[in-house]
C-alpha cells in the first residue's frame, strides 16, 4: 500500500487530475447527445497516449473546451451544473498551462473557491425552497429509491417497494397536472416520512461543515470528515458523476505534504467511475 501512494505521488498534480477529468469526460460525453464529442473525447484520449505531456499545452484544453461550449449556448437554460462545473474546471487547467511552475498552488486556491460556491449554493438552494425543509424532496428519491438504495440493496423486500413506488409514480405522468393526480406510497420501513426529515436537515449541516472543514488546519480532522461525507454520500445517494467531479477537486485542493489524502480521493474516484461503467451509479 505503502509502494502505492508512493507511486501516485510521483505523479505531477497537473497530469493526475488532468487523466482523471478526461476520463470523466469519456463517460460523461454520450449524456451530451452530440456524437460527434464522444467521438472527439476519445481522439483527445487516444492523443493523451501519443503524448504524455498533453496537460501542458494550451491548445489542447482550448478544443476540449471548444467541444464542449455549443452545448453550453445552445442549452444554457436547460443544463445541469455537473456541466458548469465541467467548464470551469477546464478554464483552471487552461489558466495553470500557462503558469506550470505555479500549478499546485493555483489549483489548490481555485479549486477551494469553486468547492466553497458548489456547497454554498446547494446550501443556499435548500434553504429558499420549502419542499426540501419540510422532506418533500427527499421524500420523493426515497420512496423511489434515489437515496438509501445500497442501504437496503441485498434487501430483496425492500428492492420490491423500491420498485412499486417508482411504478406508481410514473403512472402520475400520464395525467395532465390540472387533475392534480395523486397515488398512495408504501413506506420503506416504519417512521420513514420522519426519518426522511431528519435526513433533509442532516443533509443541510453535513454540507455546511464540508464548506467549514476546507479551512480547517488540522488536516486528519478536515479531510477525515471530508472523506467520511463522500462515502456516506456514495451509500446514501446515487450522485457517483458529482462525486467524481468532487473527487478531482479536493486532488487539486491538497497541498504536497498531504499526498495520503490525495490518494484516498483518487481511490473514491475510481469507485465512482467504475460503479458508472456498471451500471450501478449515476451521472
Amino acid at each position: 500500500m505503502k509502494q502505492l501512494i508512493n507511486r501516485i505521488n510521483q505523479i505531477p498534480i497537473f497530469k493526475l487530475v488532468a487523466t482523471c477529468f478526461l476520463l470523466f469526460l469519456a463517460i460523461y460525453s454520450p449524456r451530451l447527445k452530440a456524437i460527434y464529442v464522444t467521438y472527439l473525447v476519445f481522439a483527445a484520449l487516444a492523443y493523451v497516449i501519443i503524448d504524455r505531456d498533453f496537460f501542458k499545452k494550451t491548445y489542447f484544453w482550448l478544443i476540449v473546451l471548444g467541444l464542449l461550449i455549443p452545448r453550453l449556448y445552445a442549452s444554457f437554460l436547460f443544463i445541469g451544473n455537473h456541466y458548469f462545473v465541467m467548464i470551469y474546471m477546464i478554464l483552471l487547467f487552461l489558466i495553470v498551462s500557462f503558469y506550470q511552475d505555479n500549478a499546485e498552488k493555483i489549483f489548490s486556491r481555485n479549486a477551494t473557491v469553486i468547492l466553497v460556491l458548489i456547497m454554498g449554493f446547494a446550501v443556499l438552494q435548500k434553504l429558499l425552497v420549502p419542499d426540501y425543509l419540510n422532506g418533500t424532496s427527499l421524500a420523493y428519491l426515497g420512496y423511489s429509491g434515489k437515496i438509501f438504495k445500497y442501504v437496503f440493496y441485498f434487501n430483496e423486500e425492500y428492492r420490491d417497494i423500491f420498485y412499486e413506488n417508482a411504478v406508481k409514480m410514473s403512472e402520475l405522468y400520464k395525467y395532465p397536472i390540472s387533475e392534480n393526480p395523486r397515488v398512495q406510497l408504501e413506506p420503506i420501513f416504519k417512521n420513514f416520512p420522519q426519518v426522511i426529515i431528519w435526513f433533509s436537515y442532516l443533509t443541510l449541516i453535513a454540507e455546511i461543515l464540508f464548506i467549514v472543514a476546507l479551512f480547517i488546519k488540522k488536516q486528519w480532522i478536515k479531510h477525515g470528515f471530508i472523506i467520511f461525507f463522500l462515502l456516506s454520500l456514495l451509500v446514501t445517494r446515487e450522485e457517483t458523476g458529482f462525486l467524481s467531479m468532487l473527487c478531482i477537486l479536493l486532488m487539486m485542493h491538497i497541498e504536497k505534504q498531504n499526498t495520503l489524502y490525495r490518494a484516498a480521493y483518487l481511490g473514491i474516484f475510481i469507485l465512482c467511475l467504475s460503479l458508472i461503467i456498471v451500471g450501478k451509479g449515476e451521472l
